[in-house]
């Protein structure tokens, strides 16, 4: 996708993660990776889809 003139390549898949439980608390409802601000970098739990 081409967003403000800047190429993003983006993933889809099912990853894991690990770490402490405030950590990836924090991850889950900020999003992981650059321009979460614009929609980019969200994730859901696996359990939850």
């Amino acid at each position: 996708m081409i967003f403000k003139g800047t190429l993003i390549v983006g993933w889809e898949g099912l990853f894991r993660i690990e770490g402490e439980g405030e950590i990836l608390k924090v991850a889950l409802e900020s999003g992981l990776g650059a321009k979460n601000s614009a929609g980019f970098g969200c994730i859901i739990l696996a359990s939850k889809v």
